[in-house]
């Protein structure tokens, strides 16, 4: 009953906006493939997804011009699961962003649940995603296997500027997060929500693009260990190159100090209240390349991490991550995929851990995305 409740907003929501006089983008994407995985220790499966080159999702984009240059902005986009129809994040309409903005000659400022300028996530991203070859496609190929993303956030305040001789600046900062009770069913006070600061640049030419990112998350005391957690700081730089019309050339690097995740590894529930308080340091590292031509186009990457805990450099994790895909454009916005990746993990937290992201794992991907 509530997902026919909310589907019925949707369509509401959608006939009340297509009566108005503002500048209305319906768009979407619907990806459904296989994908098969097989893991070091665990049986092998064949199944159907939904999202192996990219999330299914629909959206508004919605502009009013005030004239004189300024415009009033909505971006609203949900994710859904194309296999079960079910929405991607339970009892969230709009979990992929929900932003109301403002752009000027000066920029844009937007408010809501959106990405970072740091994170991989439209549209203020301003990261990894830009210089990476496979972006967020084909599950651990992504680029957030190895890199630090600040993701999205709630309550945050995003700004980006307009390109100035080839330059673009972007600020992000999160005033809490989801978390806005405390064990007690409290309040949180300001000062105890987790708060994500993210500044990025970028360099942008016809075939050279480059970036400067950086991302701040200051972690609350966690109230349940006891333990205060210290702020996860990212740094990276990329770059991609256009080495002729047919092929591009990416890479990438990254530092991460206290970060929650190494290569995606968390924490053990029987690790200490120090060690998780420490989070995780470590490198980062990718070299891809893509070739297209007509319909046709070809990718490779390989990237890397190396890393440990902050307070318990014993346990060190290590991962490589080698990916190729082929993808073919049957229309405009109508792709068939193929893609093939392997995740090479080690080091001592591997035995330390019960997670899937510690196993050596192949994974192969056949299946159709559609753009609309």
């Amino acid at each position: 009953m509530r997902y026919t409740k909310i589907a019925l907003s949707v369509a509401m929501f959608a006939a009340a906006l297509s009566a108005q006089a503002a500048d209305i983008q319906i768009y979407g994407r619907v990806d459904s493939g296989l994908m098969f995985t097989d893991a070091e220790g665990v049986k092998s499966k064949t199944e159907l997804i939904s999202g192996g080159r990219s999330a299914s999702r629909l959206g508004f984009n919605i502009v009013e011009d005030l004239g004189n240059g300024y415009k009033v902005k909505a971006y609203l986009e949900n994710g859904f699961k194309l296999d079960s129809g079910e929405f991607s994040t339970e009892g969230s309409l709009f979990d992929r962003r929900s932003i109301l903005a403002v752009q000027g000659p000066w920029g844009e400022i937007g408010g809501g649940r959106a990405g970072t300028v740091q994170s991989t996530s439209a549209p203020y991203s301003m990261g990894a995603i830009k210089w990476d070859v496979f972006g967020t496609s084909y599950k651990q190929a992504s680029i957030g296997t190895t890199f630090a993303n600040s993701s999205r956030v709630n309550n945050s305040i995003n700004y980006v500027s307009p390109v100035i001789n080839n330059l673009k600046f972007g600020l992000s900062y999160s005033t809490g997060d989801k978390k806005e009770m405390n064990k007690d069913d409290e309040p949180l006070e300001w000062q105890e929500k987790q708060h994500t600061f993210a500044a990025a640049v970028n360099y942008i030419s016809d075939n050279l693009f480059m970036a400067l990112t950086f991302a701040n998350v200051d972690k609350a005391h966690d109230e349940n260990t006891g333990a205060t957690y210290n702020d996860g700081r990212a740094y990276q730089m990329g770059a991609w190159y256009r080495l002729n019309p047919e092929v591009r050339l990416f890479g990438g690097l990254g530092y991460q100090t206290n970060w929650s995740t190494g290569a995606k590894l968390g924490f053990e529930d029987d690790w200490t209240a120090e060690e998780k308080a420490g989070g995780w340091d470590g490198y980062s590292a990718v070299i891809g390349a893509e070739y297209k031509t007509g319909p046709h186009k070809l990718m490779a990457d390989v990237q890397h991490f190396s890393g440990d805990l902050a307070n318990n450099s014993a346990k060190e994790f290590k991962r490589t991550v080698y990916a190729v895909g082929y993808e073919y454009s049957f229309a405009k916005k109508v792709i068939g995929y193929t893609a093939l990746n392997f995740s090479d993990a080690s080091g001592s937290a591997t035995k330390h851990t019960t997670s899937a992201e510690a196993l050596d794992t192949w994974q192969a991907f056949l299946g159709l995305c559609w753009l609309f």
